[in-house]
């Protein structure tokens, strides 16, 4: 997976700005999943801000056990669907 790392930082009360880099990005990546610290890697944000952010309700990202696609590591990932995979509202 070749996505270029986002230097997105910053963040207001509540990491407003770091879930919407998270989601940003997550977006561009195609469906691929990431932990939480190459997560925190690619958009230049600090570990425990991206947990924070990470740990709101609803938006399109899917937390789950898995494979990460930078480190490989089995654990908790986030990613959100690749569009030609979603389903159309019926």
């Amino acid at each position: 997976m070749a996505v270029s790392p986002g230097r997105c930082g910053g963040t207001t009360e509540a990491g407003v700005d770091t879930r919407a880099s998270l989601v940003e990005f997550l977006e561009r990546a195609g469906g691929e999943p990431f932990c939480d610290g190459c997560l925190a890697l690619q958009v230049g944000a600090p570990l425990l801000e991206v947990r924070a952010a990470l740990a709101g309700e609803g938006g399109p990202m899917v937390r789950a056990t898995g494979r990460c696609s930078v480190c490989f590591r089995t654990l908790e990932v986030t990613r959100i669907p690749a569009r030609s995979a979603q389903r159309p509202p019926s």
